[in-house]
């Protein structure tokens, strides 16, 4: 059996890139939402190089009020903010038990909890799109 997520496994990252070719993680995000489940997310026009101004478009995003935290079990379609450092910088949507995210020198990849911790990122929090 196939998964529509396995479309995308590998699909190039590509710094402000909104899809289909390549991706930036917030452009895969959006490029999720609108072809899986028919809903338009707000362009970020971010430099992922810089993770703070990631960080403030990503937070600023869920200030909108389209997104409750998450602080239970993960449903598919929730979105998960990620870190390398302190403050979180990246983003990625839970399918299927795990997390779908499209990431610097790799592009999208389909990892586990413990594979994401292995990759040296961790799971800051967690939000699904308000009802």
């Amino acid at each position: 059996m196939s998964h529509w997520a396995e479309q995308y496994i590998g699909a190039p990252w590509e710094n402000g890139a909104q899809g289909p070719e390549a991706f930036d993680c917030w452009g895969f995000v959006r490029h999720v939402y609108a072809t899986q489940r028919g809903l338009t997310l707000p362009i970020l026009a971010i430099d992922a190089d810089k993770p703070l101004a990631v960080r403030h478009a990503i937070m600023d995003e869920q200030a909108e009020g389209r997104w409750q935290m998450v602080a239970g079990h993960l449903q598919d379609f929730d979105v998960v903010l990620l870190s390398k450092a302190q403050h979180p910088d990246h983003v990625g949507v839970w399918v299927a038990g795990s997390l779908l995210h499209c990431i610097r020198g790799a592009g999208v990849v389909y990892q586990t909890r413990q594979a994401i911790k292995q990759s040296g990122w961790n799971m800051v929090s967690c939000y699904r799109m308000a009802a």
